[in-house]
């Protein structure tokens, strides 16, 4: 747990450092995730070119937020350089993530099928209907303790091509010795994260929702439901007000987004580099 703790004091001494690498990790973010979920909406090719923005953005990202870390600077060469360098083994990483959880989805198909048999084998032994409910309990189990594993090693795979220019098969042998190394820290770690992560976004949204509402949700709140017309919704807050919720909960988001690459890069750092780059940030803090 020290290292969690550590590097979150990394990662916010980098960022009150550098302001300018906030700024631009944050605007990155907010370009990277808007691409990633709006090309959803293009008919055929829309999911695919997702795929490609998701990648090569986390690349960038991780690129910026380490360079940060090392030499307190806000690099867009960074982000450049990663995505030439390595944009292969980055798409071939979210490949591997695929692949990852196609494989526990497998496992665990397989389990069910063991744990049907043997279940309906021990009813005819004991004669017990609940018999096969204890082997469905114990797989869920293991389906639980399985996708807990997959998704503590998935939050370093891109940050080991990203930071240490790792392949994509490389990739996830090094974010595994990363969970191996120190178990309890990257627990902590993750719990931090998801807290991080999910609660500015969720401030983003309460703020969003609470300016809409000031600016004319009052006149929806004072109508019947049944005899809203739909076409007034929209027209019910004011072109400010949208402008103003939109703009706090795309800065809550944001904001989120750039301490989790930050965090996740000096944590990262903190265990593969023991007494490196992110040991000297904390001695400036």
């Amino acid at each position: 747990m020290g290292h969690a703790l550590a590097a979150l004091g990394d990662s916010i001494g980098t960022l009150r450092r550098t302001p300018a690498a906030a700024g631009l990790l944050g605007l990155l973010a907010i370009v990277v995730y808007s691409l990633y979920l709006g090309l959803w909406f293009v008919p055929y090719v829309g999911w695919l070119l997702s795929i490609v923005v998701f990648a090569l953005g986390a690349g960038a990202l991780y690129a910026v937020a380490s360079t940060a870390i090392d030499e307190e600077t806000a690099s867009i060469a960074a982000a450049v350089d990663v995505i030439r360098e390595r944009w292969l083994s980055l798409l071939g990483a979210y490949g591997m993530l695929i692949l990852l959880f196609i494989g526990v989805l497998a496992l665990v198909f397989v389990l069910l099928l063991v744990a049907a048999i043997a279940g309906a084998a021990t009813m005819e032994v004991v004669d017990d209907p609940t018999a096969a409910g204890g082997f469905l309990i114990l797989v869920a189990v293991l389906y639980v303790g399985l996708y807990l594993l997959y998704a503590l090693v998935a939050q370093f795979v891109f940050p080991a091509v990203a930071i240490e220019r790792t392949s994509a098969v490389d990739s996830v042998g090094t974010a595994y010795s990363v969970v191996r190394s120190a178990p309890v820290s990257v627990v902590g770690f993750t719990l931090l994260r998801v807290v991080i992560e999910y609660g500015f976004l969720i401030l983003g949204v309460v703020g969003a929702a609470a300016v809409a509402y000031v600016s004319g949700g009052e006149t929806l709140a004072e109508t019947d439901p049944e005899a809203v017309d739909p076409t007034i919704l929209a027209g019910a807050v004011d072109t400010v007000g949208i402008v103003v919720a939109l703009g706090i909960l795309l800065f809550g988001a944001a904001l989120g987004q750039l301490l989790r690459i930050t965090y996740t890069a000096a944590f990262y750092k903190r265990i593969r580099e023991p007494g490196g780059s992110s040991a000297e940030a904390a001695e400036k803090l």
